[in-house]
């Protein structure tokens, strides 16, 4: 077990301390913090093309309200230009963003006038600049948690719905999208309980949805993760796949290709009050009749793990995420393993108490950075972390 603290804690916390100098080589390790101490946090962060980052996520404004944001840095994590931000009156808030053609494409909800949630998708240019928002006014409550860029130029989008009928249960939802923001096609998908996709991935023919289900194989009150099995444009009955949950809440947060299968990485709640840990799971191809589990590796050290993403690279497995020993802020965890799940490494970056970790992205010369918040009593501002290949400022 491996601990590493950052040189700069939480007394540096202050709107615009973006600018503080922590070295002469800050492009070996910084730690930098946006925001007005409100209610901010980074939910993704990503490398640009000039060696600098993009950070998207959401912060709390004069009125209250939530608005989407986007900090584009340089490679020493100083702001570029004005901070963007995308909202009105309501609440605006991002789940994803994907690089695209265009630039990027940003996914996650409006609030309406009456208080319901509507699928929101803003088109960016690769400045920040809006080429597009699309609002898709579905009755009642819908969220986009993950989207995916086509080759087509359009996109696929998979959330949660509670419109599909009466009986205000949510289904997952699935879109289509065409390169103009337009609805192509809607589908939910679902059982007579509570489902909900956190994420999916484009396979042939089709795609795999990963979330949770409070109704397969049987009712339950607990969330089971779970896998749905679609066709190009889910015209055909969802093939469930084996829920892969515990007895206790379980969701998958991530899914990405692994040796011919696929790996989904699931959050799950322990028995105790705050417990939680991750589970990774290698699950058989459906689209070749295989939907049998291979292999399922818990993991974490501490009473509270929660992992953000997950990435394959080379012959190791990434995941990052939030470790705390009391509580759900800490420290940023990175656990590194074989492609099997084996001989899990740990390592903590943070001051163990105020952290939390949403995304993370691999860097040019070889380090990682990683975004979320930095939490002070009840409000957070932005964090953005970046360290060497040997996990160190």
């Amino acid at each position: 077990m491996r601990y590493f603290f950052p040189l700069i804690l939480m007394i540096l916390v202050a709107t615009s301390c973006d600018k503080i100098v922590i070295s002469d080589k800050q492009k070996d390790g910084f730690v930098k913090f946006y925001g007005n101490n409100a209610n901010d946090e980074g939910v993704d962060v990503l490398q640009t093309a000039d060696g600098g980052y993009l950070i998207m996520g959401n912060l709390e404004n004069q009125d209250g309200n939530k608005d989407i944001f986007i900090i584009q840095t340089d490679e020493f994590g100083n702001s570029k230009a004005p901070v963007k931000t995308y909202g009105g009156s309501s609440d605006e808030v991002a789940h994803r963003i994907k690089k695209d053609a265009n630039g990027y494409i940003i996914a996650g909800y409006k609030q309406t006038d009456v208080g319901n949630r509507d699928v929101y998708l803003i088109q960016i240019n690769n400045n920040g600049d809006t080429l597009w928002t699309s609002t898709f006014d579905i009755p009642r409550d819908d969220e986009a948690y993950d989207i995916i860029p086509l080759d087509n130029g359009n996109f696929a989008l998979t959330g949660y719905t509670d419109s599909a009928s009466d009986d205000l249960k949510r289904r997952i939802l699935f879109m289509e999208i065409n390169n103009k923001g337009q609805r192509i096609n809607t589908k939910n998908k679902g059982t007579s309980e509570d489902d909900e996709a956190y994420c999916m991935m484009k396979i042939s023919g089709g795609y795999i949805l990963c979330g949770y289900s409070k109704g397969y194989p049987n009712a339950t009150t607990v969330r089971n993760a779970f896998m749905l099995q679609i066709n190009e444009h889910a015209t055909s009955n969802a093939i469930p796949m084996a829920p892969l949950g515990s007895g206790s809440n379980s969701e998958i947060i991530s899914i990405t290709g692994n040796n011919g299968n696929y790996l989904v990485t699931c959050n799950s709640k322990g028995q105790l009050t705050n417990q939680n840990f991750i589970q990774l799971v290698e699950v058989g191809a459906p689209e070749l009749g295989n939907k049998s589990i291979q292999w399922k590796k818990t993991l974490g050290e501490e009473n509270y793990v929660s992992a953000g993403s997950t990435t394959i690279k080379g012959n190791q497995i990434y995941i990052t995420g939030t470790s705390a020993a009391q509580g759900t802020t800490g420290n940023i965890i990175l656990i590194r393993t074989s492609l099997q799940g084996e001989n899990p490494d740990y390592s903590y970056i943070g001051d163990g108490a105020s952290y939390t970790c949403n995304s993370f992205d691999f860097t040019s010369d070889g380090g990682y950075i990683f975004t979320g918040a930095s939490h002070i009593n009840e409000n957070s501002v932005i964090l953005l972390v970046k360290v060497n290949a040997q996990l160190g400022l």
